[in-house]
Protein backbone atom coordinates (compact mmCIF):
# COMPACT_ATOMS: atom_id res chain seq x y z
CA UNK A 1 0.00 0.00 0.00
CA UNK A 2 1.46 3.53 -1.14
CA UNK A 3 1.03 6.79 0.62
CA UNK A 4 -1.46 8.16 2.69
CA UNK A 5 -2.24 12.02 2.03
CA UNK A 6 -3.88 13.76 4.34
CA UNK A 7 -5.41 17.18 4.86
CA UNK A 8 -4.61 18.57 8.55
CA UNK A 9 -7.13 20.56 10.29
CA UNK A 10 -5.51 22.29 13.49
CA UNK A 11 -1.81 22.64 13.16
CA UNK A 12 -0.79 22.51 17.11
CA UNK A 13 0.44 19.72 19.13
CA UNK A 14 -1.82 16.92 18.49
CA UNK A 15 -1.57 18.10 14.39
CA UNK A 16 2.11 18.16 14.19
CA UNK A 17 2.28 14.80 16.27
CA UNK A 18 -0.11 12.74 14.89
CA UNK A 19 1.64 13.71 11.26
CA UNK A 20 4.91 13.35 12.27
CA UNK A 21 3.89 9.76 13.58
CA UNK A 22 2.49 8.40 10.58
CA UNK A 23 5.62 9.73 8.58
CA UNK A 24 6.19 6.59 7.19
CA UNK A 25 2.72 5.98 5.49
CA UNK A 26 1.27 9.60 5.70
CA UNK A 27 1.69 12.60 3.66
CA UNK A 28 0.33 15.85 4.92
CA UNK A 29 -0.43 17.40 1.93
CA UNK A 30 -2.92 20.30 2.74
CA UNK A 31 -2.67 22.29 5.74
CA UNK A 32 -5.72 24.34 7.67
CA UNK A 33 -4.82 26.09 10.79
CA UNK A 34 -6.26 29.80 12.17
CA UNK A 35 -2.98 31.02 13.20
CA UNK A 36 -0.36 31.90 10.78
CA UNK A 37 2.81 31.08 12.41
CA UNK A 38 1.77 27.30 12.97
CA UNK A 39 -0.13 27.08 9.68
CA UNK A 40 4.05 28.20 8.07
CA UNK A 41 5.65 26.02 10.92
CA UNK A 42 3.40 23.18 9.67
CA UNK A 43 4.16 23.35 5.86
CA UNK A 44 7.82 24.35 5.83
CA UNK A 45 8.23 20.95 8.33
CA UNK A 46 5.83 18.70 5.39
CA UNK A 47 6.81 20.75 2.79
CA UNK A 48 3.21 21.86 1.82
CA UNK A 49 3.19 24.70 -0.89
CA UNK A 50 1.46 28.53 -0.26
CA UNK A 51 -1.41 27.10 -2.66
CA UNK A 52 -1.83 24.27 0.04
CA UNK A 53 -2.23 25.98 3.21
CA UNK A 54 -5.53 27.45 4.52
CA UNK A 55 -6.68 29.49 7.23
CA UNK A 56 -10.29 27.77 7.05
CA UNK A 57 -11.14 24.60 6.50
CA UNK A 58 -14.32 25.32 4.60
CA UNK A 59 -11.81 26.33 1.76
CA UNK A 60 -10.99 22.98 1.48
CA UNK A 61 -13.61 20.06 2.56
CA UNK A 62 -16.02 21.32 -0.06
CA UNK A 63 -14.54 18.75 -2.04
CA UNK A 64 -11.99 15.73 -1.79
CA UNK A 65 -8.20 16.33 -2.30
CA UNK A 66 -6.89 14.04 -0.30
CA UNK A 67 -7.34 10.21 0.97
CA UNK A 68 -7.51 11.75 4.99
CA UNK A 69 -8.89 14.20 6.81
CA UNK A 70 -6.82 14.70 10.69
CA UNK A 71 -8.72 16.83 13.01
CA UNK A 72 -7.34 18.22 15.68
CA UNK A 73 -8.94 21.48 16.28
CA UNK A 74 -9.69 22.75 19.92
CA UNK A 75 -12.56 20.76 21.20
CA UNK A 76 -15.21 23.16 20.54
CA UNK A 77 -14.41 23.25 16.78
CA UNK A 78 -14.62 19.64 16.01
CA UNK A 79 -18.30 19.04 15.01
CA UNK A 80 -18.20 21.18 11.70
CA UNK A 81 -15.14 19.82 9.97
CA UNK A 82 -16.04 16.04 10.85
CA UNK A 83 -19.23 16.71 9.23
CA UNK A 84 -18.31 18.28 6.21
CA UNK A 85 -15.17 16.17 5.89
CA UNK A 86 -17.76 13.23 6.21
CA UNK A 87 -20.23 14.83 3.66
CA UNK A 88 -17.36 15.28 1.61
CA UNK A 89 -15.91 11.54 1.14
CA UNK A 90 -13.18 11.67 3.67
CA UNK A 91 -12.03 9.06 6.49
CA UNK A 92 -11.13 11.01 9.42
CA UNK A 93 -8.89 10.85 12.50
CA UNK A 94 -10.39 12.70 14.90
CA UNK A 95 -9.24 14.35 18.31
CA UNK A 96 -11.12 13.49 21.29
CA UNK A 97 -13.47 14.26 22.35
CA UNK A 98 -16.06 13.64 19.05
CA UNK A 99 -17.75 16.43 20.30
CA UNK A 100 -18.73 18.94 23.30
CA UNK A 101 -22.40 18.00 23.10
CA UNK A 102 -24.39 14.83 22.65
CA UNK A 103 -26.54 16.07 19.56
CA UNK A 104 -22.82 16.60 17.83
CA UNK A 105 -22.20 12.99 18.43
CA UNK A 106 -25.76 11.92 17.46
CA UNK A 107 -25.72 13.81 14.20
CA UNK A 108 -22.49 12.32 13.62
CA UNK A 109 -23.37 9.17 14.32
CA UNK A 110 -25.97 9.17 11.50
CA UNK A 111 -24.06 10.71 8.83
CA UNK A 112 -21.43 8.11 9.33
CA UNK A 113 -24.19 5.28 8.41
CA UNK A 114 -25.24 7.56 5.21
CA UNK A 115 -21.45 7.89 4.00
CA UNK A 116 -19.92 5.08 5.35
CA UNK A 117 -16.44 6.42 6.48
CA UNK A 118 -14.10 5.39 9.03
CA UNK A 119 -13.69 7.67 12.04
CA UNK A 120 -10.68 6.90 14.36
CA UNK A 121 -11.03 8.30 17.49
CA UNK A 122 -7.91 9.55 19.37
CA UNK A 123 -7.48 8.28 22.72
CA UNK A 124 -3.49 8.86 22.70
CA UNK A 125 -2.94 8.89 26.26
CA UNK A 126 -5.50 6.06 27.59
CA UNK A 127 -3.18 2.94 27.10
CA UNK A 128 0.23 5.07 27.90
CA UNK A 129 2.45 3.59 30.46
CA UNK A 130 1.88 6.51 33.34
CA UNK A 131 -1.77 5.78 33.18
CA UNK A 132 -2.02 1.94 33.09
CA UNK A 133 0.49 2.17 36.30
CA UNK A 134 -1.48 5.08 37.89
CA UNK A 135 -5.04 3.27 37.47
CA UNK A 136 -3.36 -0.02 38.75
CA UNK A 137 -2.22 1.95 42.03
CA UNK A 138 -5.51 4.04 42.50
CA UNK A 139 -7.61 0.53 41.78
CA UNK A 140 -5.13 -1.35 44.73
CA UNK A 141 -6.56 1.45 47.04
CA UNK A 142 -2.66 1.89 48.11
CA UNK A 143 -2.84 4.99 48.98
CA UNK A 144 -6.90 5.03 49.78
CA UNK A 145 -9.97 5.83 48.41
CA UNK A 146 -10.41 7.88 45.49
CA UNK A 147 -13.13 10.13 46.03
CA UNK A 148 -12.56 12.30 42.96
CA UNK A 149 -10.13 13.13 39.90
Amino acid sequence: MGKITAIVIGAGDRGFTYSRLGNQRITPVIVCETRLDRRRKFADEFSIPPERQFENFQDVLNKKSADLCIITTPDELHYEPAKMAIEAGYDILLEKPICNDKQGIIKLLELNKKYKRFIGICHVLRYAPFYKKLKEILNSSAIGEVITI
